[in-house]
Protein backbone atom coordinates (compact mmCIF):
# COMPACT_ATOMS: atom_id res chain seq x y z
CA UNK A 1 0.00 0.00 0.00
CA UNK A 2 1.44 3.03 -0.70
CA UNK A 3 1.99 6.24 1.81
CA UNK A 4 -1.31 8.05 -0.42
CA UNK A 5 -3.58 5.13 -0.37
CA UNK A 6 -2.56 4.55 3.31
CA UNK A 7 -3.54 8.51 4.37
CA UNK A 8 -6.68 8.16 2.34
CA UNK A 9 -7.68 5.00 4.49
CA UNK A 10 -7.02 6.57 7.92
CA UNK A 11 -8.66 9.83 6.95
CA UNK A 12 -11.89 8.67 5.83
CA UNK A 13 -14.10 9.26 8.90
CA UNK A 14 -17.40 9.74 8.72
CA UNK A 15 -17.18 12.29 11.25
CA UNK A 16 -17.23 16.28 12.13
CA UNK A 17 -14.16 18.12 9.46
CA UNK A 18 -11.95 18.79 12.17
CA UNK A 19 -11.13 15.05 13.54
CA UNK A 20 -10.81 14.58 9.89
CA UNK A 21 -7.97 17.16 9.40
CA UNK A 22 -6.59 16.18 12.83
CA UNK A 23 -5.78 12.77 11.17
CA UNK A 24 -4.53 13.95 7.99
CA UNK A 25 -2.16 16.43 10.06
CA UNK A 26 -0.92 13.74 12.16
CA UNK A 27 0.06 11.03 8.97
CA UNK A 28 1.48 14.19 7.21
CA UNK A 29 3.83 14.83 9.98
CA UNK A 30 4.66 11.49 10.57
CA UNK A 31 6.00 10.46 6.93
CA UNK A 32 9.83 11.09 6.92
CA UNK A 33 8.92 12.93 3.53
CA UNK A 34 5.95 15.65 2.14
CA UNK A 35 3.73 13.50 -0.57
CA UNK A 36 3.47 15.32 -3.95
CA UNK A 37 -0.01 14.48 -4.38
CA UNK A 38 -2.20 15.33 -7.49
CA UNK A 39 -5.27 13.75 -6.96
CA UNK A 40 -7.74 12.29 -4.36
CA UNK A 41 -10.38 10.02 -5.32
CA UNK A 42 -12.50 9.64 -1.77
CA UNK A 43 -15.91 9.24 -0.49
CA UNK A 44 -18.12 11.90 -0.82
CA UNK A 45 -17.97 13.38 2.70
CA UNK A 46 -17.67 17.10 3.61
CA UNK A 47 -15.36 16.64 6.56
CA UNK A 48 -13.00 14.70 4.46
CA UNK A 49 -13.15 16.77 1.21
CA UNK A 50 -13.05 20.49 3.39
CA UNK A 51 -9.57 19.13 5.49
CA UNK A 52 -7.67 18.35 2.01
CA UNK A 53 -8.70 21.40 0.94
CA UNK A 54 -7.27 22.68 4.29
CA UNK A 55 -4.46 20.85 3.89
CA UNK A 56 -3.09 20.39 0.43
CA UNK A 57 -3.84 24.10 -0.35
CA UNK A 58 -2.06 23.90 -3.81
CA UNK A 59 -3.89 24.43 -7.23
CA UNK A 60 -2.48 21.35 -8.69
CA UNK A 61 -4.24 18.93 -6.31
CA UNK A 62 -7.77 17.66 -8.02
CA UNK A 63 -10.37 15.80 -5.14
CA UNK A 64 -12.70 13.63 -7.16
CA UNK A 65 -15.70 11.99 -6.15
CA UNK A 66 -15.56 8.09 -6.28
CA UNK A 67 -18.11 6.71 -8.83
CA UNK A 68 -18.68 3.48 -6.99
CA UNK A 69 -19.79 5.13 -3.97
CA UNK A 70 -21.91 8.24 -6.15
CA UNK A 71 -23.87 5.55 -7.73
CA UNK A 72 -24.79 4.02 -4.44
CA UNK A 73 -26.01 7.52 -3.05
CA UNK A 74 -27.94 7.74 -6.20
CA UNK A 75 -29.48 4.47 -6.24
CA UNK A 76 -30.66 5.07 -2.05
CA UNK A 77 -32.28 7.69 -3.46
CA UNK A 78 -34.48 5.87 -6.11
Amino acid sequence: MTEVQWLTRLCNVKQLPGISLQVLRAVLDSLPVAPRVKQFVVDFERGLWQALRSVFTSTNVHIRGCCFHWAQAIWRKV
